[in-house]
C-alpha cells in the first residue's frame, strides 16, 4: 500500500519541479534582457587640447601678457643700467653721492625683482585659470554629445602616449619609464571607439557660435 502511494505521487512531484524550473529560468532570462550592454568611447585629451580653438585663442592671450611683461622688464632693466651709468660717472672723490647712487641702484634692483617675480605669477595663475576653463567646456561637451549619442562612459585614451624621460629629474631613466608603463589607464582602443574628433568639431562649432 505505501509504495502504490509513492507512485502515485512521484509524477506531480516532478511536475511541480519542471515547472519551478521553467519559471526561474524565464525570470533571469528577463532579467538578462533588460540589462543592455554600455556602450563605452574614448577621448584623447592631448588631442583635443591641440585641436581647440578656444585653447589656442586663450594660449595667444596669455602669451601676449608675457610679451608685455618682457617687455616691461626690458625697460626696467635698460632703467637700471641707466643708473649704473650714471654712477660711474660719478667722481670717485664724491663719496656721498656714489654711496646715494649706489643705495638706489640697490633699492631698484629688489624691486624690478619683486616686480618680475610677481608678474610671471600672474601669467601662471591665468594660464591656470583658462585651462579650468577649457576644463570645464570639455566635461559639458562630453557631457551634451553622450546625451545625444547614448554614449554611457567616456575614457581618457592615453594607449599611444609616448615614453618619456626628463633628463633633469631626479628620479632615475628606468623608474620614471616604469612609472608611465604602470600609470597608463589604456593599453589599446579600437578606431572605432574614438570620439576626439568629434568632440573637436562640436566644441569648435560651438565655440564659433558664441557659446
Amino acid at each position: 500500500m505505501h509504495s502504490i502511494k509513492r507512485t502515485v505521487r512521484l509524477p506531480g512531484f516532478l511536475l511541480l519541479l519542471a515547472l519551478a524550473v521553467l519559471l526561474a529560468s524565464q525570470a533571469i532570462g528577463q532579467r538578462g534582457g533588460a540589462a543592455s550592454p554600455s556602450v563605452v568611447v574614448t577621448v584623447n585629451l592631448r588631442q583635443v587640447l591641440d585641436g581647440l580653438e578656444q585653447r589656442s585663442l586663450a594660449k595667444a592671450e596669455v602669451e601676449e601678457m608675457k610679451n608685455r611683461i618682457l617687455a616691461e622688464d626690458e625697460r626696467r632693466q635698460e632703467a637700471l643700467q641707466e643708473l649704473r651709468t650714471r654712477y660711474d660717472n660719478i667722481p670717485e672723490s664724491d663719496e656721498e653721492a656714489r654711496d646715494a647712487m649706489r643705495e638706489q641702484i640697490a633699492r631698484q634692483a629688489l624691486d624690478d625683482e619683486a616686480w618680475r617675480r610677481f608678474a610671471l605669477e600672474q601669467v601662471d595663475i591665468e594660464w591656470s585659470l583658462r585651462l579650468r576653463d577649457l576644463d570645464r567646456a570639455i566635461k559639458t561637451a562630453i557631457a551634451e554629445l553622450c546625451e545625444i549619442e547614448g554614449y554611457d562612459v567616456v575614457l581618457l585614451d592615453d594607449s599611444q602616449q609616448e615614453l618619456t624621460v626628463n633628463r633633469e629629474s631626479r628620479v632615475s631613466r628606468e623608474v620614471q619609464v616604469l612609472q608611465q608603463m604602470t600609470s597608463r589607464r589604456l593599453m589599446y582602443v579600437t578606431p572605432e571607439a574614438d570620439i576626439t574628433a568629434e568632440l573637436i568639431e562640436r566644441m569648435n562649432n560651438a565655440y564659433q557660435a558664441g557659446g
